[in-house]
C-alpha cells in the first residue's frame, strides 16, 4: 500500500506561498540595495563637487560664479540625501515586513511537513503490523496443513 498524505495539496500550496514570499522579500532587498547605491552616488557627487570647488578657490575672481553654482548644486544634493534616506528607511520597513511574512509562511510549511512526517511514521508502523500479521497468518496456515 502506498502512503498518501491527506493534506498534500495544502502543503504544496503553502510551499508555493513560501516561494512567492521569498521572491517578494528578495525584491524588497534589491530595492533597498538600489536606493543605497543611489545614495552613495549622491555622496560621491557631493565629494567630487567639493574637490572641484577646492581647485577653483585659489584661482581668483573669475571662478566665483562657478563656485556659487557648485555650492547651489551641493545644497540641492544635500536635500536629495535627506529624501533618499527617508526612502531607504521606508524600503527597509517594507523589507522587514516581507521578511516577517516569509518567516510566517516557512513556519506554516514546516508545521505541515512535520505532520506529514508523523503521518508517514504512523503509516510505516501500521504497515509493519499488517506485514507481521500476514506472516503470522501464513505460518499458522502452513502449520495447520502440516498437522493434517
Amino acid at each position: 500500500m502506498k502512503f498518501q498524505f491527506r493534506l498534500q495539496k495544502l502543503l504544496d500550496y503553502r510551499s508555493q506561498l513560501k516561494v512567492k514570499a521569498r521572491q517578494d522579500y528578495e525584491l524588497a532587498l534589491s530595492h533597498v540595495q538600489k536606493a543605497k547605491l543611489e545614495l552613495q552616488e549622491v555622496f560621491d557627487s557631493i565629494s567630487q563637487t567639493y574637490n572641484y570647488i577646492g581647485g577653483l578657490v585659489g584661482e581668483g575672481q573669475s571662478r566665483r560664479a562657478f563656485v556659487s553654482q557648485a555650492e547651489a548644486y551641493i545644497r540641492g544634493q544635500k536635500s536629495k540625501v535627506g529624501l533618499l534616506q527617508n526612502r531607504i528607511n521606508d524600503l527597509q520597513l517594507i523589507a522587514e515586513d516581507k521578511k516577517r511574512i516569509l518567516v510566517s509562511k516557512a513556519l506554516d510549511e514546516k508545521v505541515l511537513e512535520k505532520l506529514r512526517n508523523r503521518s508517514f511514521e504512523a503509516f510505516q508502523k501500521q504497515e509493519a503490523k499488517r506485514e507481521a500479521k500476514r506472516v503470522d497468518d501464513l505460518i499458522i496456515m502452513s502449520q495447520g496443513r502440516r498437522n493434517r
